[in-house]
């Protein structure tokens, strides 16, 4: 199982250490990074929700993947 090295990691849940799996298994499957299943929702006010780490989270792990 794969346990991120930076400190930043360390504390975050375990989902957003499965969203970066995500992020690199689909790198490694070839797939777009459109295919990114997060969506960047926002509040009426148009402030940023908890669903931005998420999908910052597979876009890490996207960009740090193996492409096939």
């Amino acid at each position: 199982r794969w346990h991120p090295p930076d400190s930043r990691w360390k504390a975050t849940m375990k989902a957003l250490q499965s969203a970066f799996n995500k992020g690199a298994a689909a790198r490694h499957a070839g797939l777009p990074a459109t295919a990114c299943p997060y969506q960047d929702n926002r509040q009426a006010t148009g402030r940023l929700t908890f669903s931005r780490a998420f999908r910052n989270a597979w876009f890490d792990g996207y960009k740090k993947g193996t492409p096939t």
